[in-house]
């Protein structure tokens, strides 16, 4: 993994622990209430940014999105929510070579890789 993917990827963990302390006690209160207001727990489903101002918390930054699903049936929802795809980091043309089996990267020896085994 290059140095440029491996700092994405740290922010990126830095965002989400950000977005989760934010929305954590929300989620909390939420929670608490919708399994007992009837009335509430149906704007929870239909209106989250409404059911966050109803328990008094603030609006939710643009870029968070709160998704809420009705489990109360037989059938049962496990949802996932797939990571941000990490940013694709240009190779250089020294990692192009290596990648399309140029030669080796050790000079003194007169190698050639061919991407599948090793030719003298």
């Amino acid at each position: 993994m290059s140095s440029r993917t491996s700092a994405a990827t740290e922010q990126n963990r830095e965002k989400m622990s950000k977005q989760v302390n934010l929305v954590f006690p929300l989620i909390s209160k939420i929670f608490e209430r919708s399994m007992t207001d009837s009335e509430f727990r149906q704007l929870v489903l239909s209106d989250p940014d409404r059911a966050i101002k109803a328990i008094g918390g603030e609006a939710l930054p643009t870029h968070v999105k709160l998704a809420f699903y009705d489990n109360s049936g037989e059938a049962k929802t496990i949802p996932y929510v797939l990571p941000d795809p990490l940013p694709v980091a240009e190779l250089s043309d020294a990692d192009l070579e290596h990648v399309a089996g140029g030669l080796s990267s050790d000079s003194s020896i007169d190698n050639v890789n061919t991407g599948c085994c090793l030719t003298v």
